[in-house]
């Protein structure tokens, strides 16, 4: 995978600190006047960056740099999610209009461990030319810019060698929108070289964390709990918990309903079943087995009645929305793999819709590439 430079534009952190937070939190929807108002600085030259955000949990560490749209257009770049019309159009006017990508597509790649060294040795040895602390957020992030030439033929050499292909973990509109650009800019005739390349930022699989959406459902009318579990016991072994909790593993599932909790565990001929898909995905079974046939919900994307919350937020949001409705029920969910995501966007397919979310969460602003 070849990794493309670009002029950085960051924060001119002496004019916006100490709200440095609030201010990111305007450039999504305000980077053309605030960058007319020299709140932006742009680096000397052409660059990639090292980009590390430390939280008092975790630790995410990646590259910024830009990929190239044809890695993505010859299937180098490979998706995992269905993109919508409407939203690709939109994104393609946000990016005109700022003539700016103001926040990378998030990239995950496989473990390359020569890569992983440089990475580190490059950081240990020089200090960041960027710190951000967002108090707010308890997160530090820290950039430090990749410029002289050798580093750069280091680094892009061994993206080339170890990183034969990459996957979009968050932003595929903004990654298709980048390459419909290009594309009708070609059969315009149009100059379109400052759109051949898209801002990523490129995690490894380590580095990446990925979480569960959990479900709140609305049962039907003529179903109650009781109903429910019954039939649930058709597909799964159904134990009852003292206390509420996550799964602890792989095709365990947890249902919330009322004050109690449940633990949900796929049966094995269930899971014989989709013992030829890429990867036996949680999210698929309780779609096509729960919602589907029991509940009536054919397409989870469009019915009101699921509703969807990531599972960092915890146990009281769900707790709460389902006290507040009690005909409400809630179905917690055990991550997907890096393993799985990889094998299913290998296999050309798409995860069930909000089967990830994938953290870091880049913010807007702090890097930016101009066109």
């Amino acid at each position: 995978m070849h990794i493309k430079t670009f002029v950085g534009v960051y924060p001119n952190l002496a004019r916006v600190r100490p709200s440095v937070g609030s201010f990111l939190d305007q450039v999504k929807e305000a980077y053309p006047s605030l960058r007319a108002a020299n709140y932006f600085l742009s680096t000397p030259e052409a660059s990639c960056f090292i980009y590390r955000i430390e939280g008092t949990k975790h630790h995410n560490t990646g590259v910024i740099a830009c990929l190239d749209v044809r890695d993505f257009l010859e299937g180098r770049i490979l998706q995992h999610e269905r993109t919508l019309e409407a939203e690709e159009e939109k994104q393609m006017r946000l990016l005109l209009e700022r003539r700016a990508a103001v926040k990378p597509v998030l990239i995950a790649y496989p473990n390359a461990t020569p890569l992983d060294h440089w990475i580190s040795a490059f950081m240990q040895a020089r200090l960041p030319f960027m710190e951000i602390n967002l108090e707010k957020e308890k997160k530090l992030h820290r950039v430090w810019r990749v410029s002289e030439a050798t580093d750069l033929a280091e680094l892009t050499a061994l993206f080339d060698e170890h990183v034969p292909r990459v996957y979009i973990a968050d932003g595929h509109h903004r990654t298709v929108c980048s390459a419909l650009l290009y594309k009708r800019l070609q059969v315009e005739n149009k100059d379109n070289l400052v759109y051949d390349r898209f801002l990523c930022g490129l995690f490894p699989e380590s580095e990446l964390e990925i979480f569960a959406f959990n479900r709140i459902v609305q049962l039907p009318d003529h179903l109650d709990v009781e109903t429910l579990l019954s039939r649930l016991s058709e597909w799964c072994v159904v134990k009852p918990l003292r206390k509420k909790r996550q799964p602890l593993k792989k095709h365990e599932m947890t249902l919330f309903a009322g004050d109690a909790c449940y633990s949900l565990r796929w049966k094995k001929e269930v899971l014989d079943e989709y013992a030829s898909a890429p990867a036996i995905l949680d999210t698929a079974l309780l779609n096509d087995h729960v919602l589907g046939e029991i509940m009536g919900i054919s397409d989870v994307r469009t019915d009101s009645r699921v509703t969807y919350t990531e599972s960092p937020k915890g146990l009281r949001t769900i707790t709460k929305k389902i006290h507040l409705d009690p005909r409400c029920v809630a179905f917690c969910l055990y991550p997907v793999s890096a393993p799985e995501f990889f094998a299913v966007a290998d296999a050309g397919e798409v995860l069930p819709p909000k089967s990830t979310w994938f953290e870091p969460r880049m913010k807007n602003g702090l890097l930016v590439q101009e066109f």
